[in-house]
């Protein structure tokens, strides 16, 4: 058995190193789908409270941040530390969407955003011509 003593670093660390290479860990997941009336946004935001998530939409763009609190500060004896703490933000560029009528729910670390579509009038009209 190898024993490579106290690390910072996560298994995960030592791969991407290894590897070369950056996986984003303070990156929220999403699925955002679009229907004809409306895109439905799910987007995972485990161990964060409600009261530390923000949604704001401006010049076509939905961004989403959260903040995860540091529970334990200067804890100098960690065997292992993988959680992330800090500050996330996602942006979503979206057009044409009634912003007046977005609607969020958060439930067991998921957030459901509900976006609506503006209603175009697509009916045909017979244009008088004078």
């Amino acid at each position: 058995m190898f024993y490579f003593g106290k690390s910072n670093k996560s298994l995960g660390d030592l791969f991407d190193d290894f590897l070369g290479i950056e996986i984003k860990r303070n990156y929220l997941r999403s699925d955002l789908i679009e229907n004809d009336n409306n895109y439905e946004l799910t987007v995972e935001i485990p161990g964060i409270e409600k009261s530390d998530i923000n949604i704001s939409y401006e010049n076509k763009y939905l961004t989403i941040t959260a903040n995860k609190k540091q529970i334990k500060e200067n804890v100098d004896n960690y065997i292992q530390k993988e959680i992330q703490y800090g500050s996330y933000t996602r942006k979503y560029f979206l057009e044409n969407i009634d912003s007046d009528k977005i609607k969020a729910s958060y439930n067991n670390g998921i957030l459901n955003v509900l976006i609506p579509k503006l209603q175009v009038d697509n009916k045909h009209k017979t244009i008088n011509i004078e």
